[in-house]
C-alpha cells in the first residue's frame, strides 16, 4: 500500500479516536460544565482596560486546570479558547461612605459578604485573599463606627476614616511584600481614593446575602479621631477632587459605655460575679435626647441586676446557665426596643444575632471596673466613707482641704506631695496608727500609698453611685 494511502488511513483513525475520547468524563471537560465566562476575574478592571495590561496571580491562571484539560468541541477539531475564571470571587473594593449610603452601611452590614479562611483553598489565591482580608477588616471597622457613632454625621465621619485607612493599608502592605498590585495602587497616591471608589461593585452598600453572615474578627485596629471630622463639606466629589472642606462639624459626644456586655462563658463567669459591685451602673436621667446611649445604658443596668440574681444561686452549676439565659433574653429585648425607637443597630438586622453581639463586645473578660482607673485623686470623693468605714488612722481632711479645690492636674500633684508629707509626719509621731507602722518600719511611701488606695477602692465600691456615661 502506498505511503499516501497509509497516511490517510492513519489520520482517519486518529480522528475517530479523538472524537470517541471527547465524550469521556475522565479526561475531558463536558461542554456543559465549562465555567461561565461571565463570572468576574479575580481583579476587576475598569471598562476598556485589557486584561493583559495587569499582573495576574498564578492561581488565577491555573484555576481552570483543576477541572481537567482543555476540551475539544464535538463539532470541530480545534480546542475551545481557555477562559481564566476565579471560583473564589471577592466583592472588592468597597465604595466611599457617603451621606446617601451610610444608613445601608450600618443597617445591612451583616447581609454583605465576609470571607473566612475556609472560603479559600489552603494554597494559592494570594491576591484574592488579600482583598478578602481588606473587606473583612473594613466591614468590622464599619460595625464599630455604627455602634460608637451617636449621630449620623459621626458615623459617616468614622466610616470615611476607616475606609481611607483600609485603602492606604492595603496598597502599602502590597508594596512592602512585593505582591501583585491592584491597579488603583499603581496610580499616584493622590489618585488611590477616587480610583477605589469608582471601582466598587456595590456603591450603595445594598444587602446581597439572603441571610445574615457571620462576622470575621480582625487583628487590625482602628481608632476614630472625631476632632478631624470635616462635616457636611466632605462629599464624594471632594474626595474625587482630592479636596477637603474647611468647616468642621461639632465634635461627637465622648461616650464611655461598653455595650454590649459580653456573653457569659466558662472562662469569664467568675469575673461576672466577682466584679458585680465594682462594675459601672448608669444614670439614665442624664441621657435625655440620646436614645441609643440611653437604650444601651438601660440594657446594661438590667443585665447587671439579673446577673446579681444568678450569682446568688447556691448551686454553682446553675450560675452559668442562668447568666447565659438572662444575657440572651436581654439582647432580644434590646433589639425589639431599638426598632421601636428607630435605632439601626447592626446585630439586630433581621432579628437578634447572638454571634454578632458576642463578637463586638469590648470587654469579653469582664475586667473593666470602676476601680481600674482609680488614683489618689479619688480621695476627694471618697474621704468621708474612708473615715467612717475604712479608716487608715491618718487625717485625710488636711489633704482634701489643701488640694481638692484645684484643677485636675494641680490637684493630682498637690495630693501626691501632701500624701508623702503626711506619711513622713505620721511616721515621726510617737503614736502612729497600727495600720501604718509596718510601712514606717520599711520606710516605704509605696506601702502607705497602697494602704490609701485599698481604702479608696473599698469606698468606691461602697458608694454604688450611678454614673453618667457621657462627658
Amino acid at each position: 500500500m502506498t505511503a499516501p494511502i497509509w497516511a490517510s488511513l492513519y489520520s482517519a483513525a486518529l480522528a475517530l479516536v479523538l472524537l470517541g475520547s471527547a465524550s469521556s468524563d475522565d479526561y475531558f471537560i463536558d461542554e456543559h460544565v465549562v465555567p461561565s465566562p461571565q463570572q468576574p476575574l479575580e481583579e476587576e478592571m475598569p471598562p476598556g482596560m485589557d486584561i493583559m495590561q495587569r499582573e495576574l496571580d498564578l492561581s488565577e491562571l491555573l484555576v481552570g486546570l483543576k477541572e481537567g484539560p482543555v476540551a475539544f468541541s464535538p463539532r470541530a477539531s480545534r480546542p475551545r479558547a481557555f477562559v481564566p475564571v476565579s471560583k473564589y470571587d471577592v466583592q472588592f473594593p468597597l465604595a466611599l461612605p457617603t451621606a446617601q449610603n451610610i444608613q445601608n452601611i450600618c443597617l445591612h452590614g451583616f447581609r454583605r459578604p465576609r470571607y473566612p479562611e475556609s472560603y479559600f483553598p489552603s494554597s494559592g489565591y494570594g491576591v484574592s485573599k488579600r482583598q478578602a482580608d481588606a473587606v473583612n477588616t473594613l466591614e468590622a471597622w464599619f460595625v464599630t463606627c455604627c455602634i460608637r457613632g451617636q449621630t449620623e454625621e459621626a458615623r459617616l465621619c468614622c466610616a470615611i476614616q476607616a475606609w481611607e485607612k483600609s485603602i492606604s493599608h492595603f496598597c502599602e502592605v502590597g508594596f512592602r511584600i512585593k505582591a501583585p498590585q491592584f491597579y488603583c495602587c499603581k496610580l499616584n497616591k493622590s489618585e488611590w481614593l477616587p480610583c477605589f471608589d469608582r471601582s466598587a461593585q456595590n456603591p450603595e452598600y445594598n444587602p446581597t446575602e439572603d441571610s445574615p453572615v457571620q462576622p470575621v474578627l480582625t487583628e487590625n485596629k482602628f481608632n476614630f479621631d472625631p476632632s478631624s471630622c470635616p462635616g457636611a463639606s466632605l462629599t464624594p466629589q471632594s474626595i474625587r477632587d482630592g479636596k477637603r472642606g474647611e468647616k468642621k462639624s461639632a465634635t461627637p459626644l465622648n461616650v464611655d459605655l461598653d455595650f454590649p456586655l459580653a456573653a457569659p462563658t466558662d472562662s469569664n463567669i467568675g469575673s461576672v460575679c466577682r466584679n458585680l459591685k465594682v462594675r459601672p451602673h448608669y444614670n439614665i436621667k442624664c441621657l435625655k435626647g440620646l436614645d441609643q446611649v440611653a437604650l444601651q445604658a438601660k440594657s446594661i443596668n438590667t443585665l447587671e441586676k439579673n446577673f446579681k440574681v444568678c450569682c446568688k444561686n447556691n448551686n454553682k452549676e446553675r450560675i452559668l446557665p442562668c447568666a447565659q439565659k438572662t444575657w440572651q433574653e436581654e439582647m432580644k429585648k434590646f433589639c425589639v426596643a431599638s426598632k421601636h425607637k428607630r435605632i439601626d443597630f447592626p446585630c439586630c438586622d433581621g432579628g437578634v444575632q447572638f454571634e454578632c453581639f458576642k463578637n463586638i463586645s469590648t470587654d469579653p473578660d469582664y475586667s473593666k471596673t470602676l476601680t481600674k482607673n482609680l488614683s489618689l485623686s479619688n480621695m476627694c470623693d471618697t474621704h468621708k466613707i474612708i473615715t467612717k468605714k475604712f479608716s487608715v488612722g491618718v487625717p485625710l481632711k488636711s489633704v482634701v482641704r489643701k488640694c481638692c479645690h484645684l484643677s485636675p492636674i494641680e490637684k493630682s500633684t498637690c495630693i501626691a506631695q501632701s500624701v508623702e508629707e503626711l506619711f513622713v509626719s505620721t511616721c515621726s509621731s510617737r503614736k502612729s496608727p497600727p495600720s501604718v507602722k509596718r510601712c514606717c518600719r520599711l520606710s516605704s511611701p509605696e506601702c502607705f500609698h497602697k494602704l490609701l488606695m485599698d481604702a479608696i477602692i473599698k469606698a468606691t465600691s461602697r458608694q454604688k453611685k450611678k454614673i453618667c456615661p457621657v462627658s
